[in-house]
């Protein structure tokens, strides 16, 4: 339905682009026959649909990005949606899901975009991620003051490879950051040397948001470890409905 406009969609001077989508097929579409060589802001919403796109869409979802925005320009990139479990199937959970699965070859061509400040990549995929990815992000964008890869709250099966340690890295490696989100593995302990360290009696994030965990009962060197660096922080408990609360005051947990 686009493909008539996208003559005019090539070397536009907007800095914003804000696209509300049915499907993750549209978007790749209209960006694959587009250029912004001035877009700092781009925006994909995807409504409620019953399954999140294949990981093969969110592959070419990510390549066109990389070659319809410019990587001297892009600072924010905002990927949003709200989707449910797929109904009506005799697959179970643990096998249909693998279609869905994102690992971080998927994401490594967004590394591009040197500029990026805020990365927000929610609600939408089942991720596989780990802390050496993580830590490849620091290094490929260093100016990050929001980094959060939220899963869909629907699919708690996400595998839980990134661990509380890679907390350190993070913030010694990305000083503007201020909020990270991601599916955490709390109920590991953290290294030693993570404790030991001058950083850890210091150092606080301001803001951490949409961070999941495995199971509501932390180790107590890691809670000791978010609570201290984390003075007011929600960490959703995933696939459960409950959340905790991390705060000066104590660790909680809580039903929503």
């Amino acid at each position: 339905m686009y493909r008539k406009y996208f003559g005019f969609c090539n070397d536009l001077t907007i800095d914003r682009l804000h696209l509300v989508i049915n499907d993750i097929q549209d978007v790749i579409d209209f960006l694959t026959n587009a250029t912004f060589a001035f877009l700092h802001n781009l925006i994909i919403e995807s409504p409620k649909s019953s399954r999140p796109p294949l990981r093969e869409k969110a592959i070419a979802l990510f390549n066109a990005m990389t070659e319809a925005c410019s990587a001297e320009t892009l600072n924010t990139i905002t990927i949003t949606g709200d989707v449910r479990r797929p109904y009506n199937s005799n697959i179970p959970i643990g096998d249909a899901r693998e279609e869905y699965i994102i690992q971080p070859s998927a994401l490594t061509p967004l590394f591009k975009f040197t500029n990026v400040r805020q990365l927000w990549l929610q609600d939408i995929w089942c991720w596989d991620l780990d802390d050496t990815f993580v830590l490849q992000a620091c290094r490929a964008w260093p100016k990050l003051s929001a980094f959060v890869l939220g899963p869909s709250h629907h699919w708690p099966e996400s595998n839980l490879r990134i661990t509380i340690g890679v907390l350190e890295s993070f913030v010694h490696l990305l000083p503007d950051l201020e909020i990270f989100g991601a599916t955490l593995d709390t109920n590991s302990p953290p290294p030693q040397a993570t404790t030991n360290s001058p950083w850890y009696h210091t150092r606080q994030i301001e803001h951490i948001v949409a961070i999941q965990f495995c199971a509501w009962q932390i180790r107590r060197r890691s809670r000791r470890l978010l609570e201290r660096w984390c003075p007011v922080v929600q960490w959703w408990l995933s696939g459960y409905g409950r959340y905790a609360t991390v705060s000066n005051a104590g660790f909680d947990t809580h039903y929503y």
